[in-house]
This record gives structure tokens, sequence and C-alpha cells, in this order.
């Protein structure tokens, strides 16, 4: 995907950004909103749920694999529950080959990005996600 690919992807989406690092969650959609996404963030998967049940319109679940309380896997099965076409990115430290293919392989997970990531990237996999 190149420049003129993210340029026509801005403005079209709406992320919700989960990460037990608020700050690093707060950050995110902070870059994604500079971007032209409508984002929002929230530090635990409680919270996640509860976003996405009050707000129907979310697009893209940036969601880091390790979290307090409600784990990854079970705000991944909340969600999908929901049935919107939600589609997740799924964060982490990790590098690819130590992800859990159970949740790689989970429905509606459509990437990975390791931490840290170069904003380029983390534009370009939310773009890559809304075209799926």
């Amino acid at each position: 995907m190149g420049l003129a690919d993210v340029e026509a992807a801005l403005g079209r989406g709406r992320v919700l950004v989960c990460d037990d690092e608020r700050r690093l969650a707060d950050l995110t959609a902070a870059l994604l909103r500079q971007f032209g996404f409508f984002a929002e963030s929230v530090a635990d998967g409680d919270r996640a749920v509860s976003a996405a049940l009050a707000d129907p319109g979310f697009d893209v679940l940036i969601l880091d694999l390790n979290l307090n309380g409600t784990s990854s896997a079970e705000v991944i099965r909340r969600v999908r529950e929901l049935g919107r076409g939600t589609r997740i990115v799924l964060t982490s430290g990790f590098c690819p080959e130590d992800v859990p293919q159970a949740l790689m392989a989970a429905p509606g997970v459509v990437a990975y990005l390791a931490k840290p990531y170069p904003v380029e990237r983390l534009v370009t996999t939310v773009s890559d996600a809304l075209s799926r």
C-alpha cells in the first residue's frame, strides 16, 4: 500500500484502541486522529467491550494481547458476538511467531502489529484492515 492508498483511506474509519498501557492507547488514538480516523482509547478489556456495545460504529479494534482483567481472547469473543464485522488488529511486544495461533486465527483478526511500530505501519495496517 502506497501513500496514495493511505491518503484515500483517511477519514473513513472508526477505530477503538485498547491497551493496558493507558498512555500508549491514548497516543495511538491521537496519532490515528491526526491521519483523519475517528479514534478512541480504552485501557482494559472490560472498557473495550463496553465501548463496542455502546457504539456500533467501530470498524477496527486495535487490541493489545496482554490486558488486565478481561483477556484479549475474551474481548475478541464478545466483540464477535455483536456481529458487526469489526476487524481486529492485535498488538504486543512479542515477535509474530510467539503470538498464540489460536488468537491469530480467531474470527475477525486481520493483522498483527509488533511493538514498537512506526506510525506509517500503524496507519497502513488500519487502512488495510478497513479495506477487508
